[in-house]
Protein backbone atom coordinates (compact mmCIF):
# COMPACT_ATOMS: atom_id res chain seq x y z
CA UNK A 1 0.00 0.00 0.00
CA UNK A 2 1.56 3.54 -1.09
CA UNK A 3 -0.62 6.27 0.29
CA UNK A 4 -4.31 5.55 -1.20
CA UNK A 5 -3.15 3.19 -3.79
CA UNK A 6 -2.37 -0.71 -4.08
CA UNK A 7 0.15 -1.68 -6.48
CA UNK A 8 -0.17 -5.77 -7.49
CA UNK A 9 2.49 -7.03 -9.35
CA UNK A 10 1.70 -10.40 -11.56
CA UNK A 11 -0.72 -10.96 -14.92
CA UNK A 12 -3.25 -9.07 -15.18
CA UNK A 13 -5.27 -11.63 -16.01
CA UNK A 14 -4.67 -13.37 -13.05
CA UNK A 15 -4.89 -10.27 -10.59
CA UNK A 16 -8.20 -8.58 -12.57
CA UNK A 17 -10.91 -11.17 -11.48
CA UNK A 18 -9.66 -10.69 -7.97
CA UNK A 19 -10.34 -7.02 -8.18
CA UNK A 20 -13.36 -4.87 -7.14
CA UNK A 21 -15.43 -2.54 -9.34
CA UNK A 22 -14.27 0.41 -10.49
CA UNK A 23 -15.18 4.14 -11.77
CA UNK A 24 -12.40 4.40 -14.04
CA UNK A 25 -9.60 2.40 -15.87
CA UNK A 26 -6.77 3.82 -17.62
CA UNK A 27 -4.49 1.15 -19.27
CA UNK A 28 -0.98 1.39 -20.99
CA UNK A 29 -0.98 -2.30 -22.68
CA UNK A 30 1.54 -3.59 -25.44
CA UNK A 31 1.58 -2.19 -28.52
CA UNK A 32 2.47 -4.97 -30.70
CA UNK A 33 6.07 -4.91 -32.03
CA UNK A 34 6.55 -1.13 -31.51
CA UNK A 35 9.16 -0.92 -28.50
CA UNK A 36 12.17 -3.18 -28.35
CA UNK A 37 11.07 -4.80 -25.35
CA UNK A 38 10.12 -8.47 -24.73
CA UNK A 39 6.84 -7.80 -23.21
CA UNK A 40 5.71 -5.65 -26.57
CA UNK A 41 7.00 -8.69 -28.82
CA UNK A 42 5.56 -11.69 -27.45
CA UNK A 43 2.89 -12.67 -30.50
CA UNK A 44 3.80 -13.81 -33.71
CA UNK A 45 1.36 -12.31 -35.42
CA UNK A 46 -1.65 -9.22 -35.33
CA UNK A 47 -4.32 -11.71 -34.72
CA UNK A 48 -2.76 -13.71 -31.62
CA UNK A 49 -2.11 -10.03 -30.13
CA UNK A 50 -5.48 -8.71 -30.81
CA UNK A 51 -6.90 -11.96 -29.24
CA UNK A 52 -5.03 -11.39 -26.44
CA UNK A 53 -6.35 -8.23 -25.61
CA UNK A 54 -9.70 -9.09 -26.65
CA UNK A 55 -9.25 -11.41 -23.65
CA UNK A 56 -8.11 -8.35 -21.30
CA UNK A 57 -10.50 -5.63 -22.61
CA UNK A 58 -13.39 -8.72 -21.99
CA UNK A 59 -12.01 -8.80 -18.14
CA UNK A 60 -11.40 -4.97 -18.04
CA UNK A 61 -15.06 -4.52 -18.88
CA UNK A 62 -16.35 -6.87 -16.14
CA UNK A 63 -14.46 -4.62 -13.42
CA UNK A 64 -15.47 -1.88 -14.61
CA UNK A 65 -18.74 -0.05 -12.58
CA UNK A 66 -21.54 0.35 -14.35
CA UNK A 67 -21.04 3.75 -15.00
CA UNK A 68 -17.41 3.68 -15.47
CA UNK A 69 -15.20 4.87 -17.95
CA UNK A 70 -12.27 3.22 -19.82
CA UNK A 71 -8.89 4.70 -20.88
CA UNK A 72 -6.89 2.28 -23.05
CA UNK A 73 -3.69 3.34 -24.62
CA UNK A 74 -3.06 2.23 -28.15
CA UNK A 75 -0.16 2.89 -30.96
CA UNK A 76 -1.29 4.78 -34.27
CA UNK A 77 -0.33 1.64 -36.34
CA UNK A 78 -2.68 -0.87 -34.22
CA UNK A 79 -5.24 1.76 -32.67
CA UNK A 80 -8.39 1.27 -35.49
CA UNK A 81 -7.75 -2.59 -34.88
CA UNK A 82 -7.77 -2.58 -31.43
CA UNK A 83 -11.04 -0.47 -31.30
CA UNK A 84 -12.57 -2.64 -32.84
CA UNK A 85 -11.54 -5.16 -30.41
CA UNK A 86 -13.42 -2.44 -27.63
CA UNK A 87 -16.23 -2.08 -29.03
CA UNK A 88 -17.15 -6.06 -29.18
CA UNK A 89 -17.49 -5.73 -25.49
CA UNK A 90 -17.86 -1.31 -24.61
CA UNK A 91 -19.05 1.66 -26.52
CA UNK A 92 -16.81 3.55 -27.43
CA UNK A 93 -17.02 7.35 -27.05
CA UNK A 94 -13.84 8.42 -28.78
CA UNK A 95 -10.72 7.96 -30.47
CA UNK A 96 -8.21 10.66 -28.53
CA UNK A 97 -5.13 11.69 -30.11
CA UNK A 98 -2.17 12.22 -27.57
CA UNK A 99 -0.13 14.84 -29.71
CA UNK A 100 3.44 14.64 -27.71
CA UNK A 101 4.80 17.72 -29.55
CA UNK A 102 8.47 17.37 -30.60
CA UNK A 103 11.60 18.87 -28.84
CA UNK A 104 15.18 18.99 -30.20
CA UNK A 105 15.94 15.52 -29.84
CA UNK A 106 12.75 14.50 -31.79
CA UNK A 107 9.30 13.00 -30.05
CA UNK A 108 9.09 13.97 -26.50
CA UNK A 109 10.24 11.36 -24.28
CA UNK A 110 11.58 9.50 -27.03
CA UNK A 111 15.06 10.10 -26.67
CA UNK A 112 15.43 9.49 -30.40
CA UNK A 113 18.13 12.13 -32.65
CA UNK A 114 15.39 13.40 -35.36
CA UNK A 115 18.84 13.94 -37.62
CA UNK A 116 20.12 10.50 -37.27
CA UNK A 117 16.74 9.42 -38.38
CA UNK A 118 16.73 7.45 -42.12
CA UNK A 119 12.84 7.62 -42.35
CA UNK A 120 10.83 10.94 -43.34
CA UNK A 121 8.24 10.21 -40.96
CA UNK A 122 8.19 9.89 -36.90
CA UNK A 123 5.53 9.35 -35.17
CA UNK A 124 4.95 11.68 -32.02
CA UNK A 125 1.62 10.84 -30.60
CA UNK A 126 -0.31 7.97 -29.49
CA UNK A 127 -3.90 7.05 -29.46
CA UNK A 128 -6.40 7.30 -26.32
CA UNK A 129 -9.40 4.85 -27.27
CA UNK A 130 -12.46 6.21 -24.71
CA UNK A 131 -14.73 4.02 -23.90
CA UNK A 132 -18.10 3.09 -21.47
CA UNK A 133 -20.33 0.01 -20.78
CA UNK A 134 -23.50 0.06 -22.38
CA UNK A 135 -26.45 1.61 -20.63
CA UNK A 136 -23.92 3.74 -18.89
CA UNK A 137 -25.73 7.26 -20.04
CA UNK A 138 -29.14 6.22 -18.73
CA UNK A 139 -28.00 4.51 -15.30
CA UNK A 140 -26.75 8.30 -14.81
CA UNK A 141 -29.63 10.01 -15.44
CA UNK A 142 -31.09 7.77 -13.49
CA UNK A 143 -29.32 8.17 -10.16
CA UNK A 144 -29.29 11.87 -10.98
CA UNK A 145 -32.71 12.06 -10.69
CA UNK A 146 -33.59 13.00 -14.44
CA UNK A 147 -35.26 10.27 -15.74
CA UNK A 148 -38.31 10.61 -12.73
CA UNK A 149 -38.15 14.44 -13.05
CA UNK A 150 -38.93 13.69 -17.09
CA UNK A 151 -41.66 11.30 -16.43
CA UNK A 152 -43.10 13.66 -13.74
CA UNK A 153 -43.09 16.24 -16.01
CA UNK A 154 -44.72 14.69 -19.07
CA UNK A 155 -47.39 13.46 -16.71
CA UNK A 156 -47.76 17.01 -15.61
CA UNK A 157 -47.43 18.63 -18.87
CA UNK A 158 -49.25 16.09 -21.61
CA UNK A 159 -50.74 13.33 -19.05
CA UNK A 160 -52.92 16.55 -17.21
CA UNK A 161 -54.05 18.08 -20.05
CA UNK A 162 -54.92 15.16 -21.95
CA UNK A 163 -57.20 14.44 -19.35
CA UNK A 164 -58.70 17.72 -18.44
CA UNK A 165 -59.38 17.60 -22.26
CA UNK A 166 -60.96 14.24 -22.46
CA UNK A 167 -63.41 15.48 -19.20
CA UNK A 168 -64.48 18.65 -21.17
CA UNK A 169 -65.20 17.15 -24.43
CA UNK A 170 -67.78 14.30 -22.88
CA UNK A 171 -66.12 11.52 -24.30
CA UNK A 172 -64.56 8.40 -22.45
CA UNK A 173 -61.40 7.49 -22.94
CA UNK A 174 -62.39 4.08 -24.47
CA UNK A 175 -63.89 6.09 -26.95
CA UNK A 176 -60.54 8.21 -27.60
CA UNK A 177 -58.56 4.77 -27.58
CA UNK A 178 -61.57 3.22 -30.32
CA UNK A 179 -59.38 5.67 -32.66
CA UNK A 180 -56.20 4.51 -31.93
CA UNK A 181 -56.62 0.67 -32.37
CA UNK A 182 -53.69 -1.89 -32.77
CA UNK A 183 -52.81 -3.72 -35.81
CA UNK A 184 -55.56 -6.26 -35.24
CA UNK A 185 -58.12 -3.54 -34.59
CA UNK A 186 -58.64 -4.38 -31.01
CA UNK A 187 -58.67 -1.90 -28.06
CA UNK A 188 -55.26 -0.92 -26.64
CA UNK A 189 -54.16 1.13 -23.23
CA UNK A 190 -52.41 3.65 -24.85
CA UNK A 191 -54.91 6.57 -23.64
CA UNK A 192 -53.75 4.86 -20.13
CA UNK A 193 -50.23 5.11 -20.92
CA UNK A 194 -50.40 8.76 -22.14
CA UNK A 195 -52.15 9.99 -18.62
CA UNK A 196 -49.06 8.75 -16.62
CA UNK A 197 -46.39 10.21 -19.35
CA UNK A 198 -45.63 6.72 -20.95
CA UNK A 199 -44.86 6.17 -24.55
CA UNK A 200 -44.35 10.20 -24.76
CA UNK A 201 -41.54 11.58 -25.65
CA UNK A 202 -39.63 14.49 -26.37
CA UNK A 203 -38.59 16.40 -29.35
CA UNK A 204 -35.05 15.10 -30.85
CA UNK A 205 -31.93 18.13 -30.15
CA UNK A 206 -32.66 18.52 -33.92
CA UNK A 207 -36.31 19.74 -33.48
CA UNK A 208 -37.34 22.72 -32.10
CA UNK A 209 -41.11 23.42 -31.11
CA UNK A 210 -42.97 25.44 -32.94
CA UNK A 211 -43.64 29.34 -31.89
CA UNK A 212 -46.86 29.44 -30.37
Amino acid sequence: MIGNATLHLGDCRDILPTLPKVDAVITDPPYFKVLNEYWDNEWDTPEAFLSWMGEVVGMLADRMAQNGSLYLFASPQMAARVEVVVRQRLNVLAMLTWNKGASRKGAAGSGVDVTSLRTFWQSSSERIIFAERHGSDEMADGNAGYTSACEATKRRIFGEYLAAEIERSGVTRKQVAALFPSASGGLTGCVSNWLIGHNVRPPSSTQRCAPC
